[in-house]
């Protein structure tokens, strides 16, 4: 993220010689290369069974959130009446910051 110089510090008496333009368009680059990066990790898990504590139930689509042991933020489509703990999650969907399974009864 941009940086942003904070009084008291010897950053805060230097001249800023990177255009805003600069900043934005740098920031855009790195968050784009992290996008593609996680998104290649998380197609790892296509199709793959992963214990997920389910914590959350999100909306009013029955949809609960919960984390893989590598905290990695899953959702799914919640059973009837199971409303939070740990589930087998068959990962059917990977987006670069969350994945979306199902869970394995």
């Amino acid at each position: 993220y941009t940086y942003s110089a904070r009084k008291g510090t010897k950053a805060y008496a230097i001249k800023d010689t990177v255009s805003e333009k600069a900043k934005n368009e740098r920031l855009k680059a790195l968050m784009e290369l992290q996008r593609r990066i996680s998104q290649e990790v998380n197609d790892k898990y296509l199709g793959k069974v992963l214990p997920v504590l389910l914590d959350e139930e999100r909306g009013k689509d029955n949809i609960l959130s919960g984390r893989t042991n590598n905290n990695k933020p899953v959702f799914v489509e919640s059973a009837a009446g199971l409303v939070a703990g740990f589930v087998q999650v068959k990962i059917t969907q990977a987006k670069p910051f969350s994945m979306k399974g199902i869970i394995q009864i």
